[in-house]
């Protein structure tokens, strides 16, 4: 494993939060899912990692969303705050989605987000080899950025199919002269599903 390390020479790590009930909320990683359920929504989700490790990861959400116009509109809200280690994310957004009816129980949602992120680091829970590292910051370190996310949302009856690109805005490294915090890059994300009939009341 050491060997394989070495001659890769660089890796890449998870950026965004990870949901894995996203199925019940489409609107962590879509925005053009806001308003899809024809009702208000509210919903709060508590995601917790490696329990019992310093540090270890931990996600927190809050989003709410409705329909209007008949259902051919939707808008939503969605609060993040996800903590790893000395790190921690924290992001506000406001979604827009407009349906269109593609066929007699079809419909195509197009959507965008807008919003701004907080990222942060605690130097003082970071362990250097040299105390005197200039990289290493003091105390706890942040910065806000600007955030956009588009995507499209395809539904019938039985059958629903997403994609979405989530930070469009701001890509590359967030520096400042003391600390870089962060590097904004692009993630995208598919989604498809079935729904499953059971039984006349039951489907999956």
């Amino acid at each position: 494993m050491l060997m394989a390390m070495v001659a890769i020479g660089s890796v890449e790590s998870q950026q965004l939060p990870q949901f894995s009930q996203y199925i019940f909320n489409g609107l962590h990683i879509n925005p053009a899912y806001a308003g899809y359920k024809g009702e208000p929504y509210i919903q709060s989700t508590y995601r917790s990692q490696w329990v019992g490790f310093e540090g270890a990861p931990t996600t927190f959400t809050v989003t709410a969303d409705l329909s209007a116009n008949e259902g051919l509109m939707g808008f939503g809200v969605s609060i993040l705050s996800d903590k790893m280690g000395p790190t921690n994310t924290n992001g506000a957004m406001l979604s827009y989605a407009y349906r269109i009816q593609t066929g007699r129980n079809s419909f195509l949602g197009l959507g965008a987000s807008v919003g701004a992120s907080e990222y942060a680091i605690d130097g003082d829970m970071l362990r250097a080899n040299d105390p005197n590292d200039p990289n290493i910051p003091e105390g706890r370190v942040n910065m806000f950025t600007p955030n956009m996310n588009m995507g499209l949302f395809f539904h019938t009856d039985r059958f629903y199919a997403g994609a979405s690109a989530y930070n469009m805005i701001g890509k590359g490294a967030l520096e400042r002269e003391d600390i870089a915090l962060a590097y904004h890059d692009f993630h995208y994300y598919i989604t498809a599903g079935v729904m499953i009939p059971v039984s006349s009341s039951v489907q999956f």
